[in-house]
């Protein structure tokens, strides 16, 4: 069985009317982007296979020229049942009204340069003053309507993994905010504090930011933003 699930981002205030199936980057900040000359949202494809999931390569959701430093995404208003995966296994704490939902998500735009080479990427986020959190609006695509309500938690030698959702998820596309405090308990210890909700963090402003890959990392890389059990184990199988 052959199944596809996702990687790619959207502004505070654009010109899309409130459309969450539209990214619409503007005012974008960070690297420069002189050379970028098309975005793309991808997804990762992965196959099922011996019980646990096996990256394969991307496909592409959708791409557009990049013009004046921004862009502009329609996504399509569904997608097939092929580019869906399971969103997770989640502890007792935390409620799914419909245990079946299937979804992907879009947290980077990647860039590419005119001979199509991947140069960067574009994400939309707010990071905290202290480097120790941030806040970044994600695009989920699930197949049906859901509420992700609760909490759990994880130890993993010592280091402490708080997660709460409160998430009424719509059937297509949906942005969903992921909030992360990162606080050190110890010499080598921390406890990370992620909120996932569909409401936006009061007095959030979040801003575009260009990352181009050349100056910080290899661009096999990707953010560790993953909002799901399912998302955090196709991260772990693409690295």
């Amino acid at each position: 069985m052959m199944i596809l699930t996702a990687t790619a981002c959207k502004k505070d205030k654009d010109d899309s009317n409130g459309d969450v199936s539209v990214i619409n980057a503007t005012s974008i900040v960070g690297d420069n982007d002189d050379e970028v000359d098309n975005v793309k949202a991808l997804t990762s494809i992965v196959d099922y296979y011996d019980d646990e999931y096996h990256y394969v390569g991307e496909y592409e959701i959708a791409a557009v020229t990049y013009k004046n430093s921004r862009f502009r995404i329609t996504l399509p208003a569904t997608l097939p049942d092929g580019c869906l995966m399971e969103l997770g296994k989640f502890q007792d704490g935390v409620t799914v009204s419909d245990i079946n939902v299937k979804g992907t998500s879009i947290e980077v735009v990647y860039a590419y340069d005119k001979h199509e080479n991947q140069v960067g990427h574009f994400h939309l986020r707010r990071y905290e003053k202290d480097e120790n959190g941030f806040c970044a609006a994600i695009w989920l695509y699930v197949d049906v309507n859901c509420t992700i309500k609760g909490s759990e938690f994880y130890d993993n030698n010592g280091n402490h993994y708080n997660y709460k959702y409160d998430c009424n998820l719509k059937k297509g596309w949906n942005i969903v905010y992921l909030y992360r405090e990162i606080h050190q308990m110890g010499t080598d210890s921390y406890s990370w504090e992620d909120t996932v909700t569909t409401k936006k963090p009061a007095g959030v402003e979040l801003k575009w930011h260009y990352v181009n890959f050349g100056n910080y990392y290899d661009k096999t890389s990707e953010p560790k933003t993953k909002i799901f059990p399912m998302l955090d184990r196709l991260q772990s199988i693409k690295n």
